[in-house]
C-alpha cells in the first residue's frame, strides 16, 4: 500500500512538473505583441498587447526585420538613427506603462532570430491592452522592408524552480516506490530459505544421526 501510494504521488508530481515545463516553454515562445510597422518615416502604430504570463519580470519589444538587410552588423548600424517611444493603455484608455528606445542587439533564440530589442516594458498584470508605437525619427534605408513589432516575456531562472522541484520529487518517489517491492521480495526469499534450513523433521534428523553412528561403528569394527 505504501509503495502504491508513493508511486501514484510520484507520477502525479512528474505530470505536474512536465505541465509546468510545457507552460514555461510556451511563455518563452509567446509573442504578446505582433503587428506591422513602417520604420522608414515618422508615424504612429497601434496593436493589441495580450499579456498572459503572470510571472514575467517584464516585456521586451523587438523589431523583426526581413532578410532584406544582410547581417547583424548592418542591422544595428541601420537602426542607429531610429527614434521611437511606446506606451500601453488598458481597456479604459488609461496609460499604464511607457518606454523609450534601448540599444539594439540581436536575439538568437527560436523564431526571434531576426528580431532586435527596441524597448522594455515593466511587469504588468495579466490582461488585454493596447500598445502605441510612435516613430519620431525614421530610417530611410528601411523603406519597403517588411518590419513587425513583436514582444517576448522576460523570464528568469527562478521561474524554473517549481517544475524542477516537482520533477525531482516525482522521480525520487517513483524510484523509492519501485525499490520497496524489490527489497520486500528479497527479504521474503531470504526468510523462506532460512525457514527451510531450520525445519527438517525429527525423523530425518534421527535417521541422519543413525547413519552417521552406523558408519562410525563400521569403521571401528
Amino acid at each position: 500500500m505504501i509503495a502504491a501510494a508513493l508511486f501514484i504521488t510520484g507520477m502525479a508530481s512528474l505530470i505536474i512538473g512536465v505541465n509546468l515545463a510545457e507552460r514555461h516553454h510556451r511563455w518563452r515562445q509567446a509573442s504578446p505583441v505582433n503587428f506591422a510597422v513602417d520604420l522608414s518615416q515618422a508615424g504612429m502604430f497601434s496593436g493589441a498587447f495580450q499579456h498572459t504570463c503572470p510571472i514575467a519580470q517584464g516585456t521586451v519589444l523587438g523589431l523583426q526585420i526581413s532578410d532584406g538587410i544582410a547581417n547583424y552588423v548592418s542591422h544595428t548600424e541601420v537602426l542607429e538613427p531610429l527614434q521611437c517611444t511606446c506606451r500601453i493603455t488598458d481597456s479604459d484608455g488609461s496609460q499604464v506603462a511607457q518606454s523609450r528606445r534601448i540599444s539594439a542587439h540581436q536575439w538568437k533564440e527560436g523564431w526571434f532570430y531576426w528580431a532586435f530589442p527596441i524597448a522594455r516594458l515593466p511587469a504588468l498584470p495579466e490582461g488585454y491592452y493596447t500598445l502605441y508605437f510612435n516613430v519620431t525619427q525614421g530610417v530611410r534605408e528601411l523603406a519597403g522592408v517588411p518590419v513587425r513589432l513583436i514582444a517576448r516575456y522576460e523570464l528568469g531562472g527562478a521561474e524554473l524552480l517549481p517544475e524542477t522541484l516537482a520533477m525531482l520529487l516525482g522521480g525520487t518517489l517513483v524510484f523509492v516506490a519501485t525499490l520497496i517491492p524489490i527489497i520486500i521480495g528479497v527479504r521474503i526469499m531470504v526468510e523462506r530459505n532460512k525457514d527451510k534450513s531450520q525445519s527438517l523433521p525429527d525423523t530425518s534428523r534421527k535417521s541422519l544421526l543413525d547413519n552417521i553412528s552406523g558408519r562410525k561403528k563400521g569403521e571401528s569394527a
